[in-house]
């Protein structure tokens, strides 16, 4: 009887660990509001992002924000690592301090597992990135916790009933804004009305819950189409990855596994097959969605289960006893071996390196062609090189 009576532990000190703290995208929003809510709840926050703008600056006036690894002088009772370059830095700057990391994407370069030793806990958002950190760390699946996203209900604020027949689709492009002509192609032809906002098709959303709430269908994925659901619009699950369908009450569960991420997205882009999943609207079923994402999806039990996280990593720590220090100097060693420039083709991120070089031979090829036609019509073009040639 006397467990059950036991105070909870404290709050203490914790230092949220992301790659960019600029725009409110993805993993920028969830820093954002973890670190307003844990300071909510009393802990000492404060967050190391090396890349800081707008965000950094809307959210320094409450919990400290710090780009530079110098800055960081008191250590934290727990690191909590959204990107391993991040986490990586901050262990090294206190190899005394127990940390956590979560997996945000299950193919993106900075979400690979970390094997420190003081990482205690590894987690994931969904199934697909808990499937790759057991693969990276040769364990079951099991064994990395599920810590999913959730959302600022204060802030996604319901927009009232739906009607029964759709008028008006948001179009949400977050980054890549290659799906938004087949999704307005498919919006004519259904005759309805359509905005597309974000920085995908240069019109960068800064209030993308207001701007939700003047539609009654949402098209995006992951965060963005849980966000939808919450302000109470219909989500369809789509973007410039693929086409995964409405999310209806009979799919939430297990949509909601997998984030309502990449591993859902594999319908084609073809605006016939968009007509068809905006079709299938449902006012009753998507208010019903509204209330499951509501319910279940908002940042007070998310909270709750991070502060959980947090205090079972010190407890382990407490009784861990020492860590081998020149073990875990091995593993930064081969962990910064990994990121010398040595070959473009080899290292973290030399797919993205492969990408970004092909798009730039394509642009060649489609500039080249157009000078040749402008030169057919007797038109010259000419480049004026700038201060950096």
């Amino acid at each position: 009887m006397s467990s059950l009576l036991t105070s909870p532990p404290a709050p203490g000190a914790v230092l949220l660990c992301n790659i960019r703290l600029i725009d409110r995208t993805g993993t920028e929003v969830v820093t954002s509001d973890l670190a307003l809510g844990l300071a909510r709840r009393g802990w000492r926050v404060t967050v190391y992002s090396p890349v800081t703008g707008a965000l950094a600056d809307a959210l320094s006036p409450h919990v400290e924000v710090v780009a530079e690894i110098g800055r960081l002088s008191t250590a934290p009772d727990v690191i909590h690592g959204n990107h391993n370059p991040t986490l990586a830095a901050a262990m090294a700057r206190f190899p005394s301090t127990p940390a956590l990391q979560i997996c945000h994407d299950a193919r993106d370069w900075k979400d690979a597992a970390l094997r420190f030793t003081r990482v205690r806990q590894h987690a994931a958002v969904d199934r697909a990135c808990q499937a790759r950190i057991a693969a990276e760390l040769d364990c079951a699946p099991d064994q990395v916790a599920l810590l999913p996203n959730a959302i600022d209900l204060n802030r996604c604020r319901p927009r009232g009933p739906l009607p029964e027949r759709p008028a008006r689709v948001l179009i949400v492009a977050n980054r890549d804004g290659s799906h938004v002509a087949a999704v307005r192609q498919a919006c004519e032809l259904a005759g309805l009305e359509h905005r597309a906002v974000g920085y995908g098709v240069g019109q960068p959303a800064f209030d993308l819950e207001a701007d939700m709430a003047w539609a009654d269908i949402v098209v995006g994925a992951a965060r963005i189409a849980l966000e939808a659901m919450a302000v109470g619009c219909a989500a369809l699950v789509c973007d410039a990855r693929g086409l995964a369908g409405m999310a209806t009450a009979e799919r939430f569960d297990l949509w909601r596994d997998w984030n309502f991420g990449h591993r859902l997205l594999v319908n084609s882009l073809d605006p016939q097959a968009i007509l068809a999943a905006l079709a299938t609207y449902d006012a009753r079923d998507a208010e019903a969605v509204s209330a499951r994402a509501r319910a279940d999806c908002g940042l007070d039990p998310a909270l709750d289960r991070l502060e959980a996280a947090y205090h079972r990593i010190q407890a382990i720590e407490a009784n861990a006893g020492p860590v081998d220090g020149d073990a875990e100097a091995l593993i930064m060693a081969r962990y910064l071996q990994g990121w010398l420039p040595l070959d473009p083709t080899t290292g973290p991120f030399a797919a993205e390196l492969v990408g970004w070089r092909d798009r730039a031979v394509q642009v060649q090829r489609k500039l080249e062609g157009l000078i040749e036609t402008l030169a057919r019509r007797g038109q010259t073009v000419s480049f004026q090189e700038g201060p950096d040639g």
